[in-house]
């Protein structure tokens, strides 16, 4: 695979910044335009309307004046005002009439209204407010649970020790024994001819906060945060105070060009020692994201989109550690720097290869559950593109002790000699898809039981099974009968292949809500 340079990478995380900016505009946008278009008719009781009044008809022609009679006289009265609130009829002439005051037994008048703003207001009972959840008091959720997972085992492609008949030291395997009950978890023969480093299942923790920043909870953040256990594996060999066990440490040699193998215990060689391999494993992460409840109404599914930023970190280490001394009364064996044992003196030597991977990007994901009585179904995911950042460490000694006690080293152990020993830092492009399904039960009106499946996939890292090779030249190993003579090169190489990395398992957890 070719690797992007930083810059290719920077530029990429901006672009994907500014595509996750324009993804929150958006989603903004759309909300706000829905929040202009939020009309809710409620429909009142039509205002009284007020009576016009009546045109007074105009001044009828009175016929002449009888002379025997005087004429009239002319006496001005005031227009009685129509009162609006009454409901009786009126006379031709627009009065009303005088007001009748009630009895015993008849019915009585009718209630004057009051201001508008004391009015009532009625819903009917079809209505349903928009965007309003089912208990909008509930606002913090607090979840913490429990992981049982299991995670990608190493696969070892290139033999790390052999142990048995001197015939097989050359195969492809990572340990072989003669009985199979000798065997240790994690370390086991496979048929395809490569061995395993399975650390089988992890547990772990996993906090979660989530907050709706407003009682109809259509925006919040949410942040969760989860470490697993360390994870290790051993496997160790003895040949006792006689070597009757053969370990051997198989290469290719690449000063010779041919299968060679560096002896730890080996009874016609006058050897006697033992060997250690050990593997480590810590995987952890921490996201922080920002929450859009898209479901409208009080409906028993409703889900959440979320943006945010994640970051995982899985460091691991491989060590191989031997102790090689001549047996008592033989001559001939194991050598420090080309130099021949004593009986009083032993060689020791180990190599601790290590990975760092870091991932940082940002992420989308979307959240939906069914609720249904007491009990809820839900489903998330999720996808984060960002940068993988890892740091590569080979380090490696051998050391000469005389009667147990340590007198001499140099640098160097058997895998990390020539350009692998070393420490390098390199940035890749890397992808973070996760899903989670899961169950939940409410127990109390608080609180809800989970039960679910996790699965996450991690894209491009490195592993310390794929820094370093088989060819290794048998003139660099500070405990080989061969060094310091010439030829073969610097090797080991430096070599960084990727790969991909995976963890699944259940989730057990309980949740809090206030």
């Amino acid at each position: 695979m070719q690797r992007l340079s930083l810059t290719d990478v920077r530029n990429i995380f901006l672009q994907l910044v500014a595509l996750v900016v324009v993804l929150i505009w958006l989603l903004l946008g759309t909300h706000l335009f829905a929040q202009q278009r939020k009309v809710v008719d409620l429909d009142p009781a039509p205002l009284p309307t007020v009576p016009k009044l009546p045109e007074l008809p105009s001044s009828p022609s009175l016929p002449p004046a009888s002379p025997s009679l005087p004429p009239a006289p002319t006496v001005s009265t005031p227009m009685p005002v129509p009162d609006s609130r009454s409901t009786e009829p009126k006379n031709p002439l627009g009065e009303l009439p005088q007001p009748r005051i009630p009895t015993i037994g008849s019915p009585l008048p009718v209630p004057i209204p009051g201001p508008i703003s004391e009015i009532p207001v009625v819903t009917p009972p079809d209505y349903v407010p928009l965007r309003e959840y089912p208990n909008p008091l509930l606002r913090t959720t607090v979840t913490l649970e429990y992981l049982n997972w299991w995670v990608k085992a190493q696969t070892i492609s290139s033999p790390l020790v052999t142990s048995g008949p001197l015939s097989q030291t050359g195969v492809d395997v990572l340990y072989t024994n003669n009985e199979a009950s000798d065997f240790e978890r994690g370390f086991r023969e496979r048929i395809v001819g490569q061995g395993d480093i399975d650390f089988g299942s992890l547990s772990g923790v996993r906090f979660g906060l989530t907050r709706w920043t407003d009682s109809q909870k259509v925006f919040g953040f949410q942040t969760s945060t989860f470490l697993f256990e360390k994870g290790t594996e051993r496997a160790a060999f003895s040949g006792g105070d006689f070597g009757s066990l053969l370990i051997a440490r198989p290469f290719y040699n690449a000063r010779t060009d041919s299968e060679s193998a560096l002896y730890i215990s080996n009874p016609a060689l006058g050897i006697t020692g033992s060997l250690l391999t050990e593997s480590t494993l810590r995987f952890n992460g921490v996201e922080v994201n920002g929450l859009y409840r898209t479901s409208l109404g009080d409906l028993p599914h409703y889900s959440y989109v979320f943006v945010g930023l994640r970051t995982l970190g899985l460091n691991e280490t491989l060590g191989v550690a031997h102790v090689s001394r001549p047996i008592i009364g033989t001559t001939g064996g194991p050598s420090y720097l080309g130099v021949p044992l004593n009986a009083n003196e032993a060689v020791l030597s180990y190599d601790r290869l290590q990975t760092q991977n870091r991932f940082y990007g940002t992420q989308v994901g979307l959240r939906w559950q069914y609720t249904a009585d007491r009990f809820t179904m839900g489903l998330t995911g999720k996808i984060g593109l960002g940068m993988n950042q890892t740091i590569i460490e080979n380090t490696g000694e051998t050391g000469l002790y005389r009667n147990g006690v340590g007198i001499a080293n140099t640098p160097g152990g058997f895998l990390t000699v020539g350009d692998n020993r070393r420490r390098s830092f390199e940035v890749t492009f890397g992808y973070v898809p996760e899903f989670l399904l899961d169950v939940m039960w409410e127990v109390a009106p608080n609180f809800r039981l989970r039960l679910g499946y996790n699965f996450l996939y991690w894209a491009a890292v490195i592993r310390p099974a794929n820094v370093y090779e088989r060819a290794v030249n048998g003139a660099l190993i500070p405990s080989s009968p061969e060094f310091g003579l010439t030829g073969g090169g610097s090797r080991p190489a430096s070599v960084a292949r990727q790969t991909d990395f995976w963890a699944h398992g259940l989730v057990l957890g309980i949740e809090w809500r206030f």
